[in-house]
């Protein structure tokens, strides 16, 4: 799996490169204002969401949910 960062967006890949998953957010001086997660119906209950939140707190942001 991997995160990548389109137009206030990212997006979780799996390994065939589609689109499982995502989050849509506003960007402010010190946080990151979620305003759309989703991750595919299919996949719920396995910590994608998590992964997601996970990955944008390492890339620099300060989450706010």
């Amino acid at each position: 799996m991997k995160v990548k960062e389109q137009n206030q967006t990212l997006l979780l890949l799996d390994d065939t490169n589609k689109v499982i998953g995502n989050l849509e957010f506003t960007k402010t001086d010190n946080a990151l204002i979620i305003t759309r997660p989703f991750i595919e119906s299919s996949l719920g209950g396995n910590g994608f969401a998590e992964f997601l939140l996970d990955r944008a707190s390492e890339i620099g942001f300060c989450c706010k949910v």
